[in-house]
């Protein structure tokens, strides 16, 4: 049984370590913004070349599909 406090006690001491360097290392929001607008740019990309279609500007482009508009 004292192994097992000792393991659990150490595993507290860890978790303390680790959320005090999270705190200290946080992205500021100009990084985060940066990640994820290029993650974006990323699978607006990659959707683009597999579907022909541009899905910022909801428009079709040439290539594989032919998009037909419909109306409600």
């Amino acid at each position: 049984m004292s192994t097992l406090r000792e393991a659990t006690k150490s595993d507290g001491q860890d978790s303390q370590a680790t959320k005090s360097t999270a705190q200290i290392r946080m992205p500021s929001d100009s990084e985060i913004e940066e990640f994820f607008a290029a993650a974006e740019k990323d699978i607006q990309k990659r959707f683009s070349d597999k579907y022909n279609f541009d899905i910022a500007k909801d428009l079709p482009l040439k290539g594989r599909y032919d998009w037909v508009q419909i109306k409600p």
